[in-house]
């Protein structure tokens, strides 16, 4: 599927690449169309508890330590996301949830253009969250 972003076309197959190979986070699914926009990527990510913390078993059951390990995947794919922005794009993503059966973190990301992104990408972030 083709986005148009500012003046750039991107490819969200491509961009789902590119946050694998530059990330640590594996793409699960790419919610572009969910968004509702035109102008915007929206992508559901995970990434494996043991690259956040090596120190943490198989299972976790504390509700403390699970949010501190969300804390730690929002920074961390935060400070990657921005690393790899693309050109004229502005990013937001969020931790949303533990997998206890694959032992992931899982969060949401979204890109849109610069012009719209500042007002309008915090409801495209509201809208992924709701349809995961």
């Amino acid at each position: 599927m083709y986005q148009m972003l500012g003046d750039i076309m991107y490819d969200t197959k491509e961009m789902s690449k590119m946050i694998e190979n530059s990330t640590s986070f594996i793409v699960k699914e790419d919610m572009s169309q969910r968004t509702k926009r035109e102008d915007a990527l929206g992508f559901k990510l995970s990434i494996a508890v043991e690259k956040l913390d090596e120190n943490v078993g198989k299972y976790i059951e504390d509700e403390e330590q699970i949010s501190l390990l969300m804390e730690k995947c929002d920074e961390l794919l935060k400070d990657e996301l921005e690393k790899m922005r693309p050109e004229f794009t502005i990013t937001q993503s969020y931790a949303y949830t533990y997998d206890e059966v694959t032992n992931e973190i899982l969060a949401v990301a979204a890109f849109m253009h610069l012009q719209n992104g500042r007002r309008k990408l915090p409801d495209v972030v509201k809208r992924l969250l709701s349809q995961v």
